[in-house]
């Protein structure tokens, strides 16, 4: 959040506050200009930032009439710094959201809603490690995954797991973690009639062992 009259601490602290916001893991920059700001204060910060981000124009003034005054100009003319830090970002290739709209207009909320939830996606598929047990069927192109792809698109890393591991796993799981597992299974689930005990401890026994 930028404002004029504080431009100068503004500046000082901007880089050790992206520090901040990276190890306290956040999903998404949201810039709100309450007054003016120029745009190359902020411009080398979020060219440096992978996190996505949104530019916020909303000012608290809902119209403007004949009491309008100088210094309410000068309170709600975020619009001026949202245009310049906009034209600045297009021009040096970063990507950005635009969202217009008041303090509490739904329509705006919503759609900066829809962005947030969709910036968390991104950060939980950054930090995802995704696991492949044994081997894709000979022959069937469909369960091909390309994991360099994965990783320099999506940003997970890839483990692959053994089915000898998974084996030792399932043999090595206790009794009392299977029966509550069965039990969860119950409580939760409509277990069909021929579901048998001896299948219901199978599947608990197998899903223990992949979830370790």
């Amino acid at each position: 959040m930028f404002c004029s009259r504080r431009l100068c601490i503004g500046a000082r602290r901007l880089r050790p506050r992206w520090r901040d916001s990276k190890t306290a893991g956040a999903d998404a920059i949201v810039v709100v200009l309450l007054t003016y700001s120029p745009s190359q204060l902020a411009l080398p910060a979020l060219q440096r930032s992978r996190l996505p981000l949104v530019i916020w124009n909303t000012q608290e003034l809902v119209a403007v009439d004949q009491s309008f005054t100088q210094a309410q100009m000068v309170d709600n003319h975020g619009v001026h710094g949202t245009q310049d830090l906009a034209s600045v970002l297009v021009r040096s290739g970063v990507r950005f959201q635009y969202v217009t709209s008041l303090v509490s207009d739904p329509q705006g909320l919503a759609e900066l809603g829809d962005f947030f939830a969709a910036a968390a996606a991104v950060r939980q598929l950054r930090s995802a490690r995704v696991g492949m047990l044994g081997y894709p069927f000979p022959g069937m192109g469909d369960f091909a995954v390309d994991t360099t792809h994965l990783t320099a698109t999506l940003g997970c890393s890839w483990t692959n797991l053994t089915v000898e591991d998974y084996i030792r796993r399932a043999a090595a799981v206790g009794a009392a973690e299977v029966a509550r597992l069965v039990a969860e299974y119950r409580e939760r689930y409509e277990v069909a009639a021929d579901v048998t005990d001896a299948d219901l401890l199978a599947t608990a026994r197998a899903e223990l062992a992949v979830r370790g």
